[in-house]
């Protein structure tokens, strides 16, 4: 039993998370982040990976798009869209659609096969779709139009969590998914994350 305790505790995202912190050996690595995901995720992809864009996917039903159209936000059940939502705690249950849009903003061309379906499933207010989400804000009639956009987020610091009582921040990074109606065809998206 202590064996498979201590096989368990030496993989470094669940080390990092359960081991008390130490003046010795390893505290460096814990200063940061005491969960420190980071490390695990630049081992298994290679780079790392916090400071990534997130997909936000909105629709409006104003039949003319103009720059004073109103969009409204499909919220996930999982990955952040509202500001003020705390961050939920889903293990060891896997969202599958949080999972694919964290892939999506790191590299668009993993979503080639299954992003433009969604968006056509969403402009038809698909039941089966929607039941993956945790809000769908067109609950009576489909929307006109479909968009994502892509942001950067970040959690707030205390002060700010203070002040506004959001737990993220984000800034526009650029447009992931042109606005795309049911007549007409999916249009261009990205091809790369934009740098902000």
């Amino acid at each position: 039993m202590i064996q498979q305790i201590s096989s368990a505790a030496s993989h470094p995202a669940l080390s990092n998370s359960v081991l008390p912190r130490t003046s010795e050996g390893g505290s460096d690595r814990l200063q940061a982040n005491r969960f420190h995901t980071g490390k695990y995720f630049e081992a298994k992809f290679g780079i790392a990976i916090m400071d990534q864009g997130k997909i936000v996917v909105e629709g409006t039903s104003e039949e003319r798009i103009t720059p004073n159209t109103v969009w409204l936000e499909y919220e996930f059940r999982g990955k952040p869209t509202d500001l003020r939502r705390r961050p939920p705690q889903w293990a060891p249950y896997h969202l599958r659609l949080d999972w694919m849009m964290w892939f999506a903003a790191l590299s668009p061309s993993y979503a080639y096969s299954w992003f433009d379906p969604l968006v056509k499933k969403l402009l038809q207010n698909d039941a089966a779709i929607l039941r993956l989400l945790r809000r769908n804000p067109f609950p009576d009639a489909p929307p006109q139009a479909v968009r994502a956009t892509l942001y950067k987020y970040r959690f707030t610091t205390p002060r700010e969590r203070r002040e506004s009582r959001a737990w993220w921040t984000r800034t526009r990074v650029g447009e992931f998914l042109q606005p795309t109606t049911r007549e007409g065809s999916m249009q261009r998206w990205r091809r790369e994350v934009a740098t902000a």
